[in-house]
């Protein structure tokens, strides 16, 4: 017999498919307290301060996003161009990548362990944050140090020693953000998986 949810109801494929797709991760995190208004009219991005370099790696990730329908017409008309174009964008995140982590590493950034899926996130925080109210956060991603920028509502907030657990819940989440989301996930997974099989 199945186990039911929270809501007295078998889990559905979506709930088991978000279950699968969770995993622990080391990220840089920073939290800022807003409200709903701003949720709907501020650009996440808008409610820190970060540097002219993190701005660009946003911009870059922005004209990835938008030649993604572009670079897979090449695939047909022709693989080798493709293939060189994959190239040189790899050797353009490679140097953003460094850039960001020297400026991370100056501005003495901590990592944290959370726990992190596609639709939200579950992280130890050293306030306490009421259920329902909104966030945004400046979420890093690693090895890559490439910044998302996301709005969340709490979801919960449980207390533990010295610290309270946060469980959060992306809102208005972009198509990009949450490609990225997906994509670090995997990443992990196939990580996790290559480190089992040795």
């Amino acid at each position: 017999m199945n186990e039911e949810n929270s809501e007295g109801l078998a889990p559905t494929m979506s709930d088991e498919r978000r279950e699968f797709f969770r995993i622990e991760d080391t990220v840089q995190l920073r939290v800022v307290d807003c409200t709903h208004e701003q949720v709907s009219n501020t650009p996440c991005p808008n409610l820190f301060d970060h540097s002219g370099v993190k701005t660009l790696m946003q911009e870059l990730k922005g004209i990835d996003y938008d030649n993604q329908q572009l670079l897979r017409g090449l695939v047909d008309d022709n693989r080798t161009l493709e293939l060189y174009l994959k190239s040189i964008n790899k050797k353009i995140d490679l140097v953003a990548s460094h850039l960001c982590a020297t400026i991370n590493d100056n501005e003495h950034q901590h990592k944290q362990l959370v726990t992190l899926s596609e639709s939200g996130m579950a992280f130890l925080h050293p306030e306490c944050l009421r259920v329902n109210d909104y966030i945004g956060l400046e979420l890093t991603l690693l090895p890559s140090f490439s910044s998302l920028y996301l709005y969340a509502q709490v979801m919960s907030c449980v207390e533990c020693p010295g610290k309270y657990r946060i469980g959060i819940q992306f809102v208005e989440l972009a198509e990009i953000d949450r490609q990225a989301l997906a994509k670090q996930v995997m990443h992990c997974q196939l990580a996790q998986k290559r480190m089992n099989q040795d």
